[in-house]
């Protein structure tokens, strides 16, 4: 089970899913994150990194094992 978000790991509704999802709903397995790093702003600010780290989060998204 895999929570894929493009904000910050420590915004988007992450955190709070981390915290109250029912664990009858995932089978008792806290769901894996990606998404970009935790950051004190929602956006980088530099368009080369943003799309380097969109890649990532695509990358990582659909090649788990």
């Amino acid at each position: 089970l895999v929570w894929v978000q493009d904000e910050p790991a420590n915004q988007g509704m992450w955190p709070y899913l981390a915290l109250h999802l029912p664990a009858d709903l995932t089978g008792g397995v806290l769901p894996t994150l990606v998404s970009r790093p935790e950051a004190a702003a929602p956006a980088v600010g530099t368009a080369g990194v943003h799309r380097a780290q969109q890649e990532e989060i695509i990358g990582q998204a659909f090649t788990r094992d």
